[in-house]
C-alpha cells in the first residue's frame, strides 16, 4: 500500500468525521467508498483499515459493523470471513440462513429439512404436498411415457417385478410401523 503523507492527507481530506460514522464524501460505487490508488479504484474502508489497523489478514474481507457501506471509521471496521460477513447481512442468503419455519410455517429442523446440492434449504413437508400435485397433474403423462417405455422393452418388466417384489411392502410395513410409534396407536 503506498504509505507516503500526500496520499493520506488525501485520503483523510475526503471523509466526513461525525460522532459515529466518518463517511466517504468522494466517489462511491454501490454506495461503498472508493479511492484511487496505483491506477486502481480499491475500497476505501479497506484503506482506512489498513492505515489505523495494519494489513488485511489473508482470506478475510472488511465488514461494516455499523453497517453503513459508506464509512470509513476504522473502529466500525473488522476483518471477518466471507462467510461471516455475509452472515451478518441482510441478504438472502442472511435471511433465509436465519429461518426456522418455511412461508407455511412448518418448522425447519433436520426432521423436516431437504438440504440441496446448491446449499438451499427445502421443507420437506411443502416438498411432498408438491410433488403429491404434480404427479396428479401428470399422471396421464406418466403413464403414456410407462406405456411407451414398456412396448419398446417387452419382458423387462417381468423381471423387474422379479428383482424387487416385496420391497415395497417391507417399506410400507415399517413406514406405518413408525407412524404408530410416532403417534401411539
Amino acid at each position: 500500500m503506498k504509505s507516503d503523507q500526500a496520499f493520506v492527507d488525501r485520503f483523510w481530506a475526503k471523509v466526513c468525521k461525525t460522532d459515529f460514522c466518518w463517511e466517504w464524501t468522494s466517489y462511491k460505487v454501490k454506495g461503498y467508498a472508493r479511492i484511487t490508488l496505483l491506477g486502481k479504484s480499491v475500497g476505501a474502508h479497506r484503506i482506512a483499515y489498513e492505515l489505523v489497523k495494519g494489513p488485511i489478514p489473508d482470506g478475510l474481507v472488511i465488514d461494516h459493523l455499523c453497517r453503513n457501506s459508506g464509512c470509513v471509521n476504522p473502529d466500525h471496521l473488522e476483518a471477518v470471513t466471507v462467510r461471516t460477513n455475509t452472515m451478518r447481512g441482510i441478504g438472502p442468503s442472511a435471511v433465509n440462513a436465519a429461518k426456522t419455519s418455511c412461508n407455511l410455517g412448518h418448522p425447519l429442523t433436520d426432521g423436516n429439512l431437504i438440504h440441496r446440492k446448491d446449499g438451499s434449504k427445502t421443507c420437506w413437508t411443502c416438498h411432498r404436498a408438491y410433488m403429491r400435485g404434480w404427479n396428479k397433474e401428470n399422471r396421464a403423462k406418466i403413464n403414456v411415457y410407462r406405456k411407451r417405455w414398456l412396448d419398446r422393452h417387452p419382458g423387462k418388466m417381468a423381471e423387474m417385478n422379479k428383482k424387487y417384489s416385496g420391497r415395497h411392502k417391507k417399506y410400507r410395513a415399517k413406514k406405518r410401523e413408525e407412524a404408530r410409534d410416532e403417534f401411539g396407536t
